[in-house]
Parts: C-alpha cells; structure tokens; sequence
C-alpha cells in the first residue's frame, strides 16, 4: 500500500506536470499557428499585390489591341474609299478615252480633197503616226 499512498501523494502533481506539458505544447503550436498565419497573410497580400499589376497589365493589353483594330478599321475605311475614287476615276477616264478614239475615227475616216495638197498629206501623215497604232 505503500506505493498506493505515494501514487496518490505524487499522481497530482504528476497530472499537473503533464497538463503543462500539454499546455506549452498548445502555446507552442498556438505560436507555430500565428506565424503561420502571418506568413500566409503576407502571401496572399503579395498576391493581391500581383492581380492588381496582371490586371493593370491585361487593361493596357486590352487598350493597345482595341488602338490597333480601331486603326485597321480606319486603314480599310479608306482604303474602301480610295478604290472607289479610283474605279470612278477610271471609269471616267476609260469614257473620255472612247470619246477621243471615235473623233479620232471620225477625222480618218474623212477623205482629202481632190488633189491632195502637201498640207493635207502631212497633217493625214501626222494623224496616222499619232493615233493609229
């Protein structure tokens, strides 16, 4: 019984000195936990931190490509326009061409008096050379 009355004596005292051993285990994980959760708010602040420059980044991104399209845009707009000048233009040109060429038929066409004079021959000669091919 010996060992019973001093297990009762000293078993107290011996919980006590485990309950603190448990304790400052739980203050030392307690201490472990709270750095980690620094830690992991200092990430997640970098990390906001980085969103905030990627998101920055894909806005000037997204601006650049909308100047470049808008400019496309602007460049066929007026390419558009240019050919349209230029197929008016033609058109136009293509129209006096023929009214030229059918005078020039016309003036060809005309036979010289009779007894060709040395004018006449070298003003048919010079038509001829100019206008036929």
């Amino acid at each position: 019984m010996n060992y019973l009355s001093l297990a009762l004596k000293i078993g107290p005292w011996v919980a006590v000195a485990i309950l603190a051993m448990f304790l400052s285990d739980a203050m030392g994980d307690k201490r472990d936990l709270r750095a980690s959760l620094e830690t992991r708010t200092e990430e997640r602040n970098a990390a906001r931190e980085m969103l905030g420059l990627y998101a920055e980044a894909v806005s000037s991104r997204d601006d650049t490509i909308r100047r470049q399209n808008d400019s496309i845009h602007a460049i066929r707009t007026a390419a558009a326009a240019a050919r349209q000048r230029y197929e008016a233009g033609l058109a136009q040109a293509e129209a006096r061409a023929a009214t030229h060429k059918s005078r020039a038929d016309a003036l060809l066409a005309l036979q010289p008096p009779e007894g060709e004079l040395e004018q006449c021959r070298a003003a048919r000669q010079l038509l001829e050379d100019e206008l036929v091919p």
